[in-house]
């Protein structure tokens, strides 16, 4: 009997069997459903409804194509194996069995909307089973590989797994680089990744790898469950938006019905003095202002969290006794009151921060005991706990299930989670392989608090970074760039706060493999603490309608030492107000207007594809008359009239015509200004009830804002550089921020000053109505590329004048700050008919090899 293809479908998977030349078919047998099974040929094809995956069986299961059904485009994979693995220990010769395939797919399995492959090998003997799933709701294959030890010895150890391995001619982009927990992205629409944050997705000799590092031993029968690969296809441009669609939908906080606004009140930053370690007459007194905010203005949080509380020599379970002598009832029973939930931060590593004092847990650090120089080699260069080592690992279970069963805990966060343990006591390998463990270790402790209580919201702070930690908590943070949310851009800005509003928004768009729902910004800071860059609460406002924005559904401001005033208070409760009322439309955010990785403005639209609301930042020294595209672009429909509400600031209706606005519009906007409008179609009415007072569309201005050209000139000579002394390395780790790593590289410092004292001069334009002047300094390297300096306002002073006359002019940043590479002063001046003269005397001391950029600008009211 000679049979040439063979059809299953069932579930959307439709398989195509052919068997080889080489080896003859056997008899079909009888399948479910009326199907017939073919025994395995040497190529199978696996259609979906979105793809088309063709293996060769041949010589083990190996991958030939791709074809995208989407699109009509095939992919070549190269015939790569499409799992291997490797035995033995680092630095020692290891083998990898070769594997055959003994058994296909059958008319059962597909009915189950899967196909599975079993292979074997004999030198050792072992058997892997693969089994690949058509996802029902997305274009995706789902790929799960098992792999059991059928000899009689433990393998010591099973150290590689390759989940693929793809030589591909087309463009293959891999944002993360090397980075674990990422995908890769292919001609634009595929992607490929490992659904963990320990896979390592990337891009080496011209081939896609899928590969993690178990270093596990596995004893003879058992069965080691290899981390899930996922393959996904889209339309052409679309890959990452087809990633994002995916995950979102696999994700905590949507499977747990989590996607919906939070409002978030934390109270850390607030202590005067700036002192980290909480007490519990200051959380009580913070407590009494958030309800007094309740009470007069309706302003209502969530959730409320509380920080630095544990003993430091307890289990996790206590709270420090001298500052929390009464522990956390009394805290809950304030909160209670005010139908707010506890929250908690804690830790999730660094021993300082968490309980390094009890002497149970000492084996558990992470750096070798007898060799002290080993912390170099672990996460920011300290000791930390190693996460997947007793008792470490269950103490952080127990715990946190007690608080979220005896204390009512609805949130956690979680910060500092240390992924390299070179402890040599451990059961684990060192350096690469600690870090699958360890990640294993903590998904375990997540899906523990998950099963305690589905409700707690799990925040995921400093080394969260794979977006594919979403699976297991509600949000991450870490984007990537090293910042904290008080970290300035290298743009100058008038104001310290619009300078951390762009880098936040760069960080958005670096972090553009993590949905915007899962994307923690880290809320907006009022603290006035060098922690938060001295910055204090002021532009509180514009920083949160960006962040708002984002997508993110929360809205968490960071205390100041009076939890605001009064109007700001009510200001606060209307911005969660809104957030609240229109969820679908604040969830969905995208990316409008231009880019905040350059000096321009730019801004978000979030849109439920009938109204929406949208935040614009003129992130630029100049006016700028920006184009709303009220229509698909925006994803709002087409060809319909609008009516435009501001929400911020002034609130008001803004009129472009008697019939509402048309699908463009045009708006004008001042430097760093910041708005956040309600697009409503013609003749509804907007979100809130609010009275709106109608004002026309601003558009264009009577006085520009503009450059002001100065005169700049050194009044002393640079000190010649051999008379400096060499920089020395500042510990990043001593930053005095929550979970702060600092800069990834040393930062400069000097054991000697240098001082440059420059003179700036220049003309301001009259302005009927006044306006503000601002100088900047940038510091260069003599290679074009900015130097960045701590604490900058210590760096430099500078006196001036206005018309002669000393002037108040105002240092941009403080004294306490993140690194920074320039520092502005701002005046400010009141209506003038006549030009007026500046002048500013700056001191600055920095090395001898860093040049000063000085510039002049005046923003009109």
């Amino acid at each position: 009997m000679r049979i040439t293809k063979m059809v299953l479908l069932v579930n959307s998977l439709l398989w195509v069997v052919t068997p080889g030349s080489a080896a003859a078919p056997e008899p079909a047998k009888e399948g479910a459903a009326g199907c017939r099974e073919l025994a395995l040929g040497s190529r199978v094809d696996l259609h979906s409804p979105s793809s088309v995956y063709v293996f060769d069986t041949a010589d083990g299961l190996r991958a030939v194509s791709w074809t995208n059904q989407l699109t009509a485009h095939e992919l070549g994979l190269g015939a790569g194996p499409e799992v291997e693995f490797d035995l033995g220990l680092p630095g020692q010769p290891l083998k990898t069995p070769k594997l055959r395939v003994t058994k296909s797919p059958t008319p059962a399995e597909c009915a189950a909307g899967q196909a599975v492959f079993e292979l074997t090998a004999d030198d050792p003997p072992a058997s892997v089973i693969v089994t690949y799933r058509s996802d029902a709701t997305r274009p995706v294959l789902r790929k799960f590989v098992k792999i059991t030890n059928c000899s009689g010895q433990e393998w010591d150890r099973l150290l590689n797994i390759r989940l693929g391995e793809y030589a591909i001619t087309k463009r293959a982009y891999a944002p993360a680089g090397d980075e674990r927990g990422f995908p890769v992205y292919l001609d634009d629409q595929y992607f490929m990744t490992l659904a963990h944050p320990a896979g390592l997705a990337h891009v080496h000799d011209g081939k896609v790898v899928l590969q993690q590092y178990p270093g596990a031993r596995l004893a003879p029968g058992a069965t080691f469950e290899c981390i899930e690969a996922v393959y996904g296809v889209a339309t052409v441009g679309s890959a990452r938006q087809a990633f994002l669609d995916h995950l979102t939908s696999r994700m905590r906080r949507t499977v747990r019905g989590h996607d919906k606004p939070y409002a978030i009140f934390e109270p850390f930053g607030a202590r005067p003095g700036g002192d980290f370690n909480e007490t519990e007459p200051f959380v009580l007194d913070s407590i009494a202002q958030v309800g007094q905010g309740q009470r007069d203005a309706g302003c209502h949080f969530d959730l409320y969290s509380v920080d630095f509380w544990v003993d430091y020599h307890g289990t996790l379970k206590e709270c420090d006794p001298k500052r929390f002598p009464r522990g956390l009832q009394p805290i809950r029973a304030e909160l209670d009151k005010l139908d707010t939930a506890l929250g908690l931060w804690i830790d999730s590593s660094f021993a300082q921060w968490s309980i390094g004092g009890n002497p149970q847990v000492q084996g558990c650090l992470n750096v070798d005991p007898n060799r002290p120089e080993t912390q170099r080699e672990v996460s920011w260069g300290r000791q930390s706990f190693c996460r997947a080592t007793e008792p470490i690992k269950s103490m952080y279970t127990d715990a946190f299930r007690h608080h979220v069963r005896e204390h009512g805990v609805r949130l956690l966060k979680f910060d500092n989670l240390a992924s390299v343990c070179v402890n040599p006591n451990h059961d684990h390998l060192p350096g690469v392989y600690s870090t699958e463990p360890i990640y294993d270790a903590v998904i375990d402790f997540l899906r523990a608090l998950d099963r305690e209580c589905p409700d707690v919201f799990l925040m995921l702070y400093w080394g969260y970074r794979s977006p594919w930690w979403l699976l297991h908590g509600d949000t991450l943070f870490d984007s990537g760039l090293g910042i904290e949310a008080a970290s300035p851009s290298t743009f100058p800005a008038p104001h310290a706060r619009d300078s951390v509003t762009q880098r936040l928004d760069q960080a958005q768009w670096h972090a553009g493999d993590v949905p915007p729902l899962g994307k923690d910004s880290l809320g907006i800071w009022l603290s006035d603490w060098g922690w938060n860059s001295s910055i204090g609460k002021e532009r509180w406002q514009e920083g949160l309608v960006m962040d708002l924005c984002r997508g993110s559904l929360l809205a968490q401001p960071w205390s100041d030492t009076p939890w605001l005033s009064p109007p700001e208070r009510q200001q606060m409760a209307e911005f969660i107000a809104l957030l609240k009322a229109r969820p679908e439309c604040f969830r969905q955010p995208r990316f409008i207007v231009g880019d905040p990785r350059r000096d321009e403005p730019y801004g978000y639209c979030c849109s439920d594809g009938a109204r929406a609301f949208v935040a614009l930042y003129n992130c630029a020294w100049k006016d700028n008359a920006i184009t709303l595209r009220l229509n698909p672009d925006w994803g709002l429909p087409a060809g319909r009239r609008w009516e435009l509400y501001r929400w911020y600031p002034d609130t008001a209706k803004l009129l472009g015509g008697t019939e509402g606005l048309p699908e463009t519009a045009v708006i004008g906007l001042r430097p760093f200004d910041v708005v956040l409008l309600e697009v409503v179609p013609l003749g509804q009415t907007p979100t809130l009830d609010r009275a709106f007072e109608t004002r026309p569309l601003p558009v264009c201005f009577q006085v520009a804002s503009q450059s002001v050209d100065i005169d700049v000139r050194y009044v002393q000579d640079r000190p010649d550089p051999a008379e400096m002394s060499a920089p020395t390395a500042v510990d990043p780790a001593q930053t005095g921020a929550t979970g702060a790593t600092g800069p990834t590289t040393p930062i400069p410092a000097r054991s000697q000053p240098a001082s440059a004292r420059l003179v700036v001069c220049g003309r301001v334009p009259a302005a009927p109505q006044g306006g503000l002047v601002v100088v900047t300094v940038e510091m260069m390297s003599r290679s074009g590329t900015p130097t960045e300096l701590r604490n900058v306002g210590e760096h430099f002073s500078a006196n001036g004048r206005l018309d002669g006359q000393p002037a108040a002019w105002q240092p941009v940043l403080g004294t306490a700050t993140y690194p920074s590479c320039w520092q502005a002063w701002r005046l400010a001046l009141g209506p003038a008919t006549q030009a007026r003269e500046i002048a500013l005397h700056i001191t600055a001391d920095i090395a001898p090899d860093v040049d000063l950029r000085c510039r002049g600008y005046f923003i009109a009211r």
